[in-house]
């Protein structure tokens, strides 16, 4: 019998990113954390585009309420977390998945933003269901 390679599962991105967990945290990886870092971020606000399936993190210094604080995992030094359970919900989001998403830099609107993929299972608008 051959060995086979194995294939790491994790994924590692040379730019910023972030992974929503099937447990609603939204983790940032080191990239991100280091974005967030810069600006002074300590809390973020959460916002959501649906049109253009848009999610962002807008970075605050101070927290307000309806801020969420940014965490730093003890494992990690530059990554970040924010525990997004609510607002995934919120915004439709099925959990069942973990999924990792490139992150950008918004230099006008001084918010980081990731596109959502399409929802599994979902109709476009434009389209209808036809059968049973």
């Amino acid at each position: 019998m051959a060995y086979k390679v194995f294939d790491n599962k994790a994924t590692r991105l040379g730019s910023p990113a972030l992974t929503i967990a099937t447990d609603g945290r939204i983790a940032l990886n080191a990239d991100a954390g280091d974005t967030l870092r810069a600006v002074g971020a300590r809390f973020v606000h959460l916002l959501w585009d649906a049109e253009a399936r848009k999610i962002a993190l807008r970075p605050l210094a101070k927290g307000d309420s309806r801020s969420y604080k940014l965490t730093v995992p003890s494992a990690h030094k530059r990554g970040m977390a924010v525990s997004g359970a609510t607002f995934l919900r919120h915004i439709g989001w099925s959990l069942s998945d973990r999924v990792t998403l490139p992150l950008e830099w918004n230099e006008k609107e001084k918010i980081l933003e990731a596109v959502l993929p399409p929802a599994r299972g979902s109709i476009p608008k434009n389209k209808t269901r036809t059968g049973p």
